[in-house]
């Protein structure tokens, strides 16, 4: 190759080396401006949040404060943020039976209840009228842990509303993770909303998170889910009350107390007795009888939690079982007995009224087996009913078995 064409490529590769490098450098520094600008808005939102009267600021802009403050924009050591949304299941039933001034009420209490549960170093606020938001500094393992204690611990413990009101219900939840679930902050709302929505269509009491949503939708579908279920249900469901049979008592129910007994955690049952059952037979024949057995199997059924075992028992009684003191399902008795009554169970053209008479007994303050617990119920519920029905009564150890006093024998478990 001659000089002059060594010189040529020389010089042609020096020009390339020259334009690569132009090139990076203003690739470094379209980068560098790109940061101080985000940087800039960064700051030029805090500061308009900050500086905002607190009537402009709507409490979305709050919580998302909240949220670009614990992301930052760069950051070198990865911080987890979880966003958690709670909300009240079944409020709207609640609304309905007790007027619409018990909203408020119910929403307080549960304000003040879930405050009571969680970290002080946690921010928590109203989001929406019937959402609380959480923003918590956690990974989504410890989040989950942390939506499992608030939803035990509102499940368990009822609500004292202003006006000497008190009501037990259930809350979902919903959250997402940076940067588990998502690394962009702006999705984080969003992704804990649809997980809030998640929850409510799997139920009362339940939490998801964004990838558990996720894992769910690519593994296994909604239809098939449900479709096992009902499959699994069938022959243990009672045909005209909906709830178990009978036959599925014993099982269920020392199952049912053996899991809280283990636990060192209350349990009660209630033995629910329809008040002169045999008139309406006598009156109005089976029909009538089946109506009312079929309307109090949906109240039960749509009155009580998920977690409460409901079963049939005899020919017109309900079994009852609750994870709480017995004073707290002596209230729960009163409020069921309370909706029976207002209830009109429709036969043709009437409307017929009934009552119930229900006996109270909860481990430990009345026994530690099964048997005893059903007993103790079955003894307050005697007592009841020969006090005239209509009463709702908690066993104690003062009580004579009437069973025992008529000098008749009974096959229970």
């Amino acid at each position: 190759m001659s000089v002059s064409g060594v010189t040529l490529t020389a010089g042609i590769t020096t020009s390339i080396w020259g334009a690569l490098q132009v090139i990076l450098v203003i690739i470094l520094s379209f980068a560098v401006l790109t940061l101080i600008a985000s940087f800039i808005r960064y700051q030029l939102v805090i500061h308009r949040m900050r500086t905002a009267d607190p009537g402009e600021l709507n409490p979305a802009d709050v919580f998302k404060l909240q949220i670009i403050e614990r992301l930052g924009i760069v950051q070198r050591d990865v911080q987890p943020v979880s966003v958690m949304f709670v909300s009240p299941y079944g409020l709207a039933g609640i609304i309905d039976e007790h007027g619409s001034e018990i909203e408020d009420r119910v929403l307080n209490a549960l304000e003040e209840s879930i405050r009571a549960g969680i970290r002080k170093k946690d921010f928590f606020m109203r989001y929406d009228k019937r959402i609380f938001g959480l923003v918590i500094s956690s990974w989504e393992d410890g989040a989950g842990k942390m939506a499992s204690r608030i939803v035990e611990r509102i499940s368990r413990q009822p609500l004292r509303c202003a006006g000497n009101i008190t009501l037990r219900i259930p809350v979902n939840i919903g959250m997402a993770t940076y940067p588990e679930n998502t690394e962009r902050g702006s999705d984080l709302v969003a992704m804990a909303m649809e997980s809030l929505d998640n929850a409510f269509e799997a139920g009362p009491g339940q939490h998801r998170t964004a990838s558990l949503h996720n894992e769910n939708d690519s593994a296994d579908n909604k239809p098939s889910e449900k479709e096992e279920t009902s499959a699994d249900q069938k022959g243990i469901v009672d045909d005209l009350t909906g709830v178990l049979k009978e036959d599925r008592l014993e099982t269920a129910l020392q199952k049912y107390v053996a899991l809280y007994r283990k636990v060192d955690l209350p349990v009660s049952v209630l033995y629910l007795s329809i008040d002169n059952i045999s008139r309406y037979l006598d009156n109005y024949g089976r029909k009538s009888v089946d109506t009312i057995l079929r309307g109090i199997g949906l109240i039960l059924t749509s009155q009580t939690r998920e977690s409460d075992l409901i079963s049939r028992y005899g020919e017109s009684d309900f079994i009852l079982a609750m994870d709480c003191v017995p004073a707290e399902a002596l209230v729960a008795a009163q409020r069921l007995s309370a909706i029976v009554k207002r209830a009109p169970f429709k036969l043709d053209r009437s409307n017929l009224r009934v009552s119930l008479s229900i006996g109270v007994a909860g481990f430990p303050d009345h026994g530690k087996t099964p048997r005893a617990l059903f007993e103790g119920a079955e003894t307050a519920v005697q007592h009841a009913s020969n006090k005239g029905g209509n009463l709702c009564l908690q066993y104690h150890h003062g009580m004579k078995n009437i069973h025992e006093e008529d000098g008749r024998l009974v096959d229970t478990f």
